[in-house]
Protein backbone atom coordinates (compact mmCIF):
# COMPACT_ATOMS: atom_id res chain seq x y z
CA UNK A 1 0.00 0.00 0.00
CA UNK A 2 1.75 4.03 -0.55
CA UNK A 3 0.14 6.75 0.39
CA UNK A 4 -0.81 8.47 -2.82
CA UNK A 5 -1.68 12.59 -3.52
CA UNK A 6 -4.63 12.86 -5.51
CA UNK A 7 -4.67 14.70 -8.39
CA UNK A 8 -7.18 15.41 -10.75
CA UNK A 9 -7.05 12.44 -12.56
CA UNK A 10 -7.72 10.23 -9.05
CA UNK A 11 -11.41 12.20 -8.76
CA UNK A 12 -13.62 9.19 -9.70
CA UNK A 13 -11.30 6.94 -6.99
CA UNK A 14 -12.03 10.10 -4.65
CA UNK A 15 -15.32 10.30 -5.18
CA UNK A 16 -16.24 6.68 -4.85
CA UNK A 17 -13.97 6.34 -1.62
CA UNK A 18 -16.01 9.01 -0.08
CA UNK A 19 -18.88 8.08 -0.43
CA UNK A 20 -18.34 4.38 0.62
CA UNK A 21 -17.09 5.53 3.49
CA UNK A 22 -19.71 8.23 4.51
CA UNK A 23 -22.46 5.45 4.16
CA UNK A 24 -20.28 2.79 6.33
CA UNK A 25 -19.55 5.30 8.85
CA UNK A 26 -22.48 6.68 9.33
CA UNK A 27 -24.87 4.06 9.06
CA UNK A 28 -26.24 3.42 12.50
CA UNK A 29 -25.85 7.75 12.65
CA UNK A 30 -28.04 9.10 9.63
CA UNK A 31 -31.17 7.55 7.84
CA UNK A 32 -30.63 5.53 4.98
CA UNK A 33 -32.01 7.77 2.38
CA UNK A 34 -30.11 10.72 3.35
CA UNK A 35 -26.59 8.54 3.19
CA UNK A 36 -27.90 7.03 -0.22
CA UNK A 37 -28.36 10.19 -1.88
CA UNK A 38 -24.77 10.91 -1.15
CA UNK A 39 -23.22 9.76 -4.59
CA UNK A 40 -19.82 9.05 -6.02
CA UNK A 41 -20.85 11.71 -8.70
CA UNK A 42 -21.56 14.26 -5.95
CA UNK A 43 -18.03 13.43 -4.46
CA UNK A 44 -16.40 14.21 -7.51
CA UNK A 45 -17.47 17.63 -8.22
CA UNK A 46 -16.85 18.16 -4.42
CA UNK A 47 -13.45 17.08 -5.12
CA UNK A 48 -13.08 18.77 -8.39
CA UNK A 49 -13.68 21.74 -6.68
CA UNK A 50 -11.47 21.66 -4.19
CA UNK A 51 -8.73 20.47 -6.42
CA UNK A 52 -9.36 23.71 -8.42
CA UNK A 53 -9.11 25.63 -4.94
CA UNK A 54 -5.93 23.78 -4.52
CA UNK A 55 -6.97 21.92 -1.50
CA UNK A 56 -4.55 19.00 -1.15
CA UNK A 57 -6.34 15.07 -1.09
CA UNK A 58 -4.73 11.61 -0.24
CA UNK A 59 -6.03 8.33 -0.33
CA UNK A 60 -4.09 5.44 0.76
CA UNK A 61 -3.86 3.14 -2.35
CA UNK A 62 -3.95 -0.79 -2.39
CA UNK A 63 -3.05 -3.43 -5.09
CA UNK A 64 -6.05 -2.55 -7.09
CA UNK A 65 -8.19 0.14 -5.51
CA UNK A 66 -8.00 3.56 -2.92
CA UNK A 67 -8.92 3.00 0.34
CA UNK A 68 -9.53 6.31 1.55
CA UNK A 69 -8.25 9.42 2.40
Amino acid sequence: MEIVKADISDADIVGYVHSTAWKQAYANVFPVEYLYADTSAKRVKEFEEAWRDERVYYYLMGQKSGYGY
